[in-house]
Formats: C-alpha cells, structure tokens, sequence
C-alpha cells in the first residue's frame, strides 16, 4: 500500500478529478487484497496436509491481531500526541476541557 501511494502520490493535487481518486483507490485496494491473501494460498504448499486449517487459523488470527493492534497503537498515539494540537486549535472557541474530551473519546461519561 506504501508502493502504491507512493506512486499515485505525483498524479494527486486539489485539482484531480473524484473519477481518477476513485480508480486509484480500487488499483491499490486490488494491490492490497492481492498481497494480503497471497498467504492463503502459500501457506497450504508450505505444510503437511493435516495441518493446512491450522496454517490457515493461523494466517486469520495475525490478519485480525495485527489490525487489533494498529487500531489501539493508532488510537493511543491520537490520544496522547494529537490531542494536545487539537486543544490548540480550538482554544478560544469557548471549549471545556470535558466537551474537549468527550468530543475527542467519542463517549461521554
């Protein structure tokens, strides 16, 4: 997906039309299901045959973590980092600290 955008990065401005942004989404997108399920195919050659569910168990477990896993990294970088340039931005729009939080949490206690 890096690859991808990389390459499509010096065809975008504010000027590109929505029909290219939408051929461009769906060439990556194609580019990333490849890659991504190109281990669902590899991983039954790769193993004795009674254990092909488990290589492919195995593949669906780290497919599901890993995006676990980037979601709270994400999540937790916007929390502790992003929040602080956020508050900056809105300070002098008569924000409290708690409609600040509630806004920014996406729940309110």
């Amino acid at each position: 997906m890096t690859i991808g955008g990389t390459l499509v990065y010096p065809l975008v401005d504010a000027y590109t039309p929505k029909s290219n942004m939408y051929g461009f989404s769906v060439l990556m997108a194609l580019g990333v299901g490849l890659a991504v399920t190109a281990g669902y195919s590899v991983a039954p050659t790769k193993v004795e045959p009674h254990r092909v569910p488990d290589a492919i168990g195995s593949i669906d477990t780290a497919q599901v973590g890993s995006s676990v896993i980037a979601l709270n990294v994400s999540s937790a970088i916007f929390q502790n980092i992003g929040c602080s340039y956020v508050a900056t931005v809105l300070d002098g729009l008569n924000f409290t600290p708690e409609d600040f939080l509630c806004h920014v949490g996406w729940s309110k206690e």
